[in-house]
């Protein structure tokens, strides 16, 4: 009887070795490649942008799918909300939204699943595409380029043959999200109104009008004046017309009269900025005959920002 205990004994031991002898342990890791959002502009204000993941697994003991999970943090930018994260430098950029394959968010600080692989020969590669969406319409301050940066501690991932990835992890390095908001400044401009004249002017007659200049913050602008259509070609003598006859007057930076207008230069605020337009109708001008003298000027804005 004795004999027989130990035998069985035996055959027990021989089969649990043989057991932990197969067991292979899976390990992943990943590259990651930028979200670029596509350049926004004022008229064009929507932005998508795609990037990813390049997923490798090794070891395993056959053919099991590996589940892959990934939990990406705030990034450089910070968030607000479960799923909205911000671009930097600007405070505050719209927030932007990032998304597995079509439908899945993801989530600041949470676990979300991004697939499976299956093992083949120990090992098993794939891609996992992560698109964005920002909405930059009520965006108005600085123009440029804006990212967010996640380092180890923000990317991970985590893998395991359990929907819950819980076999592993491994840092994520070099994923970031990036995207360039090219914000055009606006410009409109009154008319200038000298009223009604005499036929002979005995003094100058003075009016006053504005060009209205809307720029992001720290936008650098110039806003120039043409010649108007009926130039005389001396110094700041414009003309406005009334059938064959000329009416000379002058554009100003200021009611004095003393600063002739070529070149505004400004610095955007995102608020509309109103600048001034002082006009003069020259004295010792007559015979002039009943109707509409009028001219156009072309007002031109040019503008940049980095």
């Amino acid at each position: 009887m004795m004999a027989l205990v130990r035998l069985l004994t035996l055959a027990c031991l021989s089969l649990m070795a043989g057991c932990c002898a197969s067991f292979a342990q899976v390990s992943c890791n990943a590259a990651a490649s930028a979200v670029v959002f596509d350049p926004a502009t004022t008229a064009q204000a929507l932005a998508g942008g795609a990037g990813g993941l390049s997923v490798t697994c090794g070891g395993g003991s056959g053919s099991e799918d590996v589940n892959l999970c990934l939990t990406l943090g705030a990034g450089s930018g910070g968030s607000a909300g479960p799923n909205v994260r911000y671009l930097i430098p600007a405070t505050a950029t719209p927030g932007y939204t990032l998304t597995v394959g079509e439908t899945t968010p993801l989530p600041v600080e949470s676990k979300t699943v991004l697939g499976a692989l299956t093992l083949s020969g120990g090992m098993a590669t794939g891609e996992f595409p992560i698109t964005g969406h920002i909405d930059w319409t009520d965006y108005a301050s600085s123009a440029g380029s804006f990212t967010s940066s996640f380092g180890p501690q923000d990317a991970l991932l985590s893998y395991g043959t359990t929907q819950e990835c819980l076999d592993g992890t491994s840092p994520i390095s070099g994923f970031y999200v990036t995207g360039t908001y090219n914000a055009a400044c606006e410009i409109s401009v009154g008319a200038m109104d000298f009223g009604s004249i005499p036929s002979t002017i005995t003094q100058n007659i003075s009016a006053q009008s504005y060009v209205f200049v809307t720029c992001p913050i720290d936008t650098s602008y110039d806003v120039v004046l043409g010649n108007g259509m009926h130039y005389q070609g001396d110094t700041n003598t414009r003309a406005m017309q009334n059938g064959s006859q000329l009416l000379k007057y002058g554009l100003y930076k200021n009611s004095e009269d003393i600063t002739e207008w070529d070149v505004v230069a400004g610095t955007g605020t995102a608020i509309t900025q109103s600048i001034p337009v002082h006009g003069r109708i020259f004295a010792g001008q007559g015979g002039l005959a009943t109707g509409t003298f009028s001219d156009v000027v072309v007002v031109t804005l040019t503008y940049s920002y980095q």
